[in-house]
């Protein structure tokens, strides 16, 4: 388990088919999303809370084959974590542990549910990085803001 209470990193064979131009405008909207009500508790749906989860398993991952700066995840998931309901919170963790197990992020679509396999190389993980650096600005005001409970 890692500190921050959400499961530690597994090694897993890569597999090949993009993804973050599906996913990073979702996540995106939830991290708005978060930054619009605060100091609220946030309500997400299941569907986007597991899907934000993979993709911070999918950010864990490359930061732990080095592809990107080590140490960006868990202060972001804790930052998160405080802003977010009972539901999400576990919702969050489920996708975290289930983006490990299958190697993939959950994509949300309105016509098609799905995990797409994620693959550790520069390219995916430079495009994690670009959603970590957007997710950065957008949470930098709500290290000032009252936890929700």
């Amino acid at each position: 388990m890692h500190r921050t209470g959400y499961p530690d990193v597994r090694p897993y064979a890569p597999r090949i088919k993009p993804w973050s131009i599906l996913l990073g405008p979702a996540l995106l909207a939830t991290i708005t999303l978060l930054a619009a009500i605060r100091p609220a508790a946030a309500e997400m749906s299941r569907e986007t809370s597991i899907s934000a989860g993979s993709f911070f398993a999918a950010a864990a991952t490359c930061e732990r084959h080095g592809e990107i700066l080590t140490g960006q995840v868990a202060p972001m998931m804790k930052d998160i974590d405080k802003h977010l309901s009972r539901n999400n919170r576990h919702w969050i963790a489920e996708g975290y542990r289930r983006g490990f197990e299958k190697a993939a992020v959950y994509i949300p679509d309105e016509n098609k549910k799905e995990w797409i396999p994620f693959t550790v190389g520069s390219d995916e993980c430079e495009r994690v990085q670009g959603v970590l650096d957007e997710y950065k600005a957008i949470l930098a005001p709500l290290r000032t803001e009252t936890p929700a409970k």
